[in-house]
């Protein structure tokens, strides 16, 4: 029988009503907590059990997602608990699965996406140089629909969701990140410094390396990349939540200028059954795909048929409030691209300025993905951006 005692008693304070995949909260303490914690809500008198789990990077920080309820209450309250003796009064959630290479990212028996560390290799009679590791595929939507595209024809250096810089001043040159065919500069996958999950979420924390290439094809590091990857426990059965966090670090004591490009930073290479016919995009501003290149978004909306027209799905990327640039100008394919429309997404801070990173800091780039099944409208992705800008408050009231 479980053993339980009082923690603290911890209340929520939503700005914004709760849509339906939830938001992330999260109680920080003063001192690491304790293994075996269990979270109940105070609801009309009852208490319901509810999934909470420790953030590996910060095991002072108790973490579980609020749920929409009727009546979109402002003001949550909780009871945080250790227990002791049994297994914790919530089971079952993401998960983590390495095979192959890819690590995979999970909720039940859905696979939700799949991070390649490995280094996939140039397709056959390409030239090697296009290979290369650490991006995103497949993205999948709830019911399994494949949203993303690596090594297309058109861009071998496509990948997925991968990040890249396309003008970049270092060391006295300039070199491409991102056009992978030139020679010049590639990205490394180097290893996983974190990865984890539990009933909340599942996580992952990638480190690689942009490294320069000299005249005789010798490489050194310019810039550390750490991106940390989260996906929460599915609270709605046709929509998750992917946080997706780029941690950029000079690798020597000199700054690393990004020059002013019309692409470059996260990218999306959607799937190849998405064209100018079937598919579309929405920014948080209005605009369409005719008219979204080069403007500035707080989110962009791509959806559209998958699995041969047989039912619909798509993905919001939202951007952080906090992100040096935000709101970010985006690089978005037009209608023509490739004869046929195909889709890119680019959230793109050095579109239309430099930016200068700074040794010794980090500059982070922040973004939370919602992915889902079906059709959403500009009122669902504003809701969603408006609960990832405004997080919820959390008081703690201890013992």
């Amino acid at each position: 029988m479980a053993q339980t005692s009082h923690l603290a008693r911890v209340t929520v304070r939503c700005d914004v009503a709760v849509p339906p995949e939830g938001v992330p909260a999260c109680a920080t303490f003063e001192v690491p907590l304790p293994e075996g914690l269990a979270l109940v809500e105070l609801v009309d008198g009852e208490r319901n059990a509810l999934p909470v789990q420790v953030d590996p990077a910060e095991p002072r920080c108790a973490t579980w997602l609020v749920a929409p309820r009727l009546g979109t209450p402002a003001v949550r309250v909780y009871e945080l608990m250790r227990t002791t003796g049994a297994r914790p009064l919530v089971d079952g959630g993401p998960a983590l699965e390495d095979a192959a290479g890819v690590l995979s990212f999970r909720d039940g028996e859905r696979e939700l996406l799949g991070y390649r560390y490995t280094v996939q290799p140039a397709p056959a009679g390409v030239d090697a140089v296009f290979a290369r590791g650490g991006f995103i595929h497949p993205l999948l939507s709830p019911a399994g629909a494949v949203l993303t595209r690596i090594q297309p024809p058109d861009h071998y250096h496509h990948y997925g969701v991968w990040s890249a810089w396309t003008r970049v001043a270092v060391g006295g040159r300039e070199v491409d990140f991102w056009n992978l065919g030139k020679g010049e500069a590639t990205v490394r996958f180097m290893g996983f410094s974190q990865r984890g999950d539990g009933p909340v979420f599942a996580q992952a924390t990638a480190d690689l390396e942009h490294v320069v290439f000299d005249s005789g094809g010798v490489g050194r590091t310019a810039l550390v990349e750490r991106q940390t990857l989260r996906t929460y426990r599915m609270l709605a059965e046709d929509a998750y939540l992917l946080d997706l966090t780029l941690a950029y670090r000079c690798a020597a004591r000199q700054p690393v200028r990004l020059l002013n490009y019309r692409y470059g930073g996260l990218a999306w290479r959607a799937t190849g059954d998405w064209d100018r016919s079937n598919s579309t995009v929405l920014t948080s501003e209005g605009r369409a795909r005719r008219d979204a290149d080069g403007s500035r978004a707080r989110w962009c909306l791509v959806q559209g048929a998958v699995n041969g027209g047989r039912a619909r799905a798509g993905a919001a990327v939202l951007v952080s409030p906090e992100n040096a640039h935000s709101p970010e100008p985006l690089r978005v394919w037009p209608e023509e691209e490739n004869g046929r429309g195909d889709v890119f997404v680019n959230p793109s801070p050095t579109k239309g300025c430099d930016w200068m990173l700074e040794p010794d800091r980090d500059h982070v780039l922040r973004y939370r993905w919602l992915v889902f099944d079906g059709d959403r409208t500009a009122e669902d992705i504003e809701a969603a951006w408006s609960a990832y800008a405004r997080r919820p408050s959390v008081d703690l009231q201890l013992g």
